[in-house]
């Protein structure tokens, strides 16, 4: 496992943007190392895994064994904050559509952070700013003054945060003079700043990976969330995937 430390974060990570005291709130030392940490340990994986991924693609009669464990998953009890299927999406400057305090069956709503990449880093940022607040319950809402609401977060709908294919870069952040990886970067903010809020208000960070192709990528994905969460000191498998 290789680690990142305040001293060396300077010399590893490289914002080529300027970054404003309003932003460094949510683009923190321990922020970004947190993201390098999983960059500089699962990057390569990353490059190989695209360039190999149809050149190793092989097809059998046989399906590999771990895919009997898909029936398994699928018969088991579905999570009590998908029991209502209405969905809605919204990209990562819509985090407001989450706070719906008035309505008692509120829609599942998939924030899409893949959309990302037709934003700019300004509104990306900013994005993350308002979803760590609205989750922390940091922020004034207007219009709803007739609901109760002790905290934002006990208000919020479901919700699954969808990352961006891995294979997919955001070009203003350099880590170990390579582009880190968007998917990591923006699951990297989400995760450090929100995850253990959501869990001590009862939900479980859930991610959707539409891009998933192979065993591999699923694989590298949970090693992804298994370094996160040993990272944090948060449960293992408290990272939720849905594909």
């Amino acid at each position: 496992m290789v680690t990142t430390c305040v001293k060396s974060l300077s010399k590893i990570v490289n914002i080529k943007q300027n970054v404003s005291f309003h932003q460094k709130q949510i683009l923190s030392c321990k922020a970004l190392i947190f993201i390098a940490d999983m960059h500089l340990n699962f990057n390569q994986r990353i490059v190989e895994l695209n360039l190999n991924q149809r050149s190793s693609l092989t097809f059998t009669d046989k399906l590999p064994a771990s895919i009997s464990r898909i029936k398994q998953i699928r018969n088991s009890e579905l999570a009590e904050d998908f029991y209502n299927r209405k969905i809605e999406y919204a990209n990562l400057t819509q985090s407001f559509k989450l706070y719906d305090p008035c309505n008692p069956t509120p829609s599942l709503t998939i924030l899409d952070f893949g959309q990302t990449s037709q934003s700019t880093w300004e509104e990306n940022i900013e994005g993350h700013i308002r979803l760590r607040n609205l989750i922390h319950s940091q922020i004034n809402l207007n219009g709803y003054e007739d609901c109760e609401t002790p905290t934002l977060v006990d208000k919020m709908v479901p919700f699954i945060v969808q990352l961006n294919r891995l294979r997919l870069v955001e070009e203003y952040v350099i880590i170990d003079k390579a582009p880190v990886s968007a998917a990591i970067f923006n699951f990297g903010l989400f995760f450090f700043h929100n995850a253990k809020k959501l869990i001590e208000h009862g939900y479980s960070p859930y991610f959707y990976l539409p891009h998933i192709e192979t065993l591999h990528d699923a694989k590298l994905w949970n090693d992804i969330f298994n370094f996160a969460e040993e990272q944090l000191g948060l449960p293992k498998g408290i990272a939720q995937a849905v594909v």
